[in-house]
Formats: structure tokens, sequence, C-alpha cells
């Protein structure tokens, strides 16, 4: 009884040291717009790509509600389809889409917690990680994960860039899940299903 009892403990000790050194896997794909799609001017640069566009279409039913940080032309075009909730800290960029928009003005490097955690939707099917820009970053979603319902696809948008690649895996880390990264002709996006 008692060398069972040490067995088990030794496994379990085993086991959470090795989820506490989780590494990551991550898979890369690459992603082409479906055939017969109609090119849609004014995605890709600082937008998100036509590419990421059709995946979330392919990703979540019509109407499925998405948390987005950062807003702009994507904003307007994921709004067709979906309820959208975009945290902004630009006000000049506030109610430019059929969006419900939540203006958090940066504070700490980040968008305004307070704000944050009094505006947020009661559920959505979704986060997309695209903001605030990179001049301010956008590690503050890891640092602040425990607000958000992360039993949802995180979507991170950019992740050709070292640094947004790094907060992606980090966040992969944080939650011992593994990401894919898809790869479309301008850009790079990654996700962290639940």
């Amino acid at each position: 009884m008692k060398k069972s009892f040490i067995s088990l403990a030794f496994s379990l000790m085993l086991i959470f040291s090795m989820k506490a050194d989780f590494k990551p896997r991550v898979t890369v794909i690459n992603y082409d717009v479906p055939v017969g799609a109609v090119k849609i001017n004014g995605f890709g640069g600082m937008a998100i790509s036509q590419e990421l566009y059709h995946f979330m279409q392919e990703l979540l039913p019509q109407g499925s509600t998405i948390l987005e940080f950062g807003s702009g032309f994507g904003t307007g075009q994921l709004a067709k389809h979906f309820i959208m909730y975009s945290v902004e800290h630009n006000h000049q960029f506030v109610n430019r889409h059929s969006s419900n928009y939540i203006h958090a003005p940066i504070v700490n490097n980040w968008y305004n917690l307070d704000i944050l955690k009094s505006k947020l939707p009661p559920s959505y099917d979704a986060i997309l990680i695209d903001g605030p820009p990179r001049c301010i970053g956008r590690r503050g979603f890891l640092e602040n994960i425990e607000m958000f319902d992360v039993s949802v696809p995180l979507i991170f948008d950019d992740v050709h860039i070292d640094i947004e690649w790094q907060i992606m895996f980090d966040t992969a880390k944080q939650l011992k899940r593994n990401c894919i990264v898809y790869v479309c002709q301008e850009k790079k996006w990654g996700v962290i299903f639940p």
C-alpha cells in the first residue's frame, strides 16, 4: 500500500513537472483564398489579410460574436457576417464600422483595464488579437489573460513579425496548448484552439 502511494505520488509529480515545462508545438499550414472568392481591396498592410477574413468565415458560423483588439478595414468586413466587439484605443477609429466599440485608451502600455472590465461582452466565440499597434505592443493580452474566456479560438494576426509570434507562442505555453500558423502571400496569423 505504502509503495503504491509513493509510486502514484511520483507519477503525479512527474506529470506536473512535464506540464510546467510544456513547449507548444507550432504547425505551419499554407492558406489560400478559397477558389471563386471575389478580391476585396483594402485587406493587407495594417488590416487583416483577405485570407484571414475567409478563414474566419470558415471557422465560425455566421452570427457568431468576435471580440477583437484593434479595429480597421477588417472590422467592417467581418461585421457583415459576425457580431463584433472592437476594443480600440484611438478615438479616430471608434464607430467607423458596424461594431460594438469599446474605447479604451492606453494606460500602462495596454488598453485601460477598468474600461475593459466594465464593457467586455458577456460571451464571445473567438478573440482576434490585432491591436494595439506594435509601437505600444500586444503583450498586455497575455499579461491580463485571466480577464478573458480562453475556451474559444485565439487568433493572433501578424505573426510573421517576431514579437507577435513570441506573444502567440508565450500565450500557448501559458495555456499549455499547441498552435497553428497559417501562411498566406503577404502575412501569417496564428490560432490557439481550445
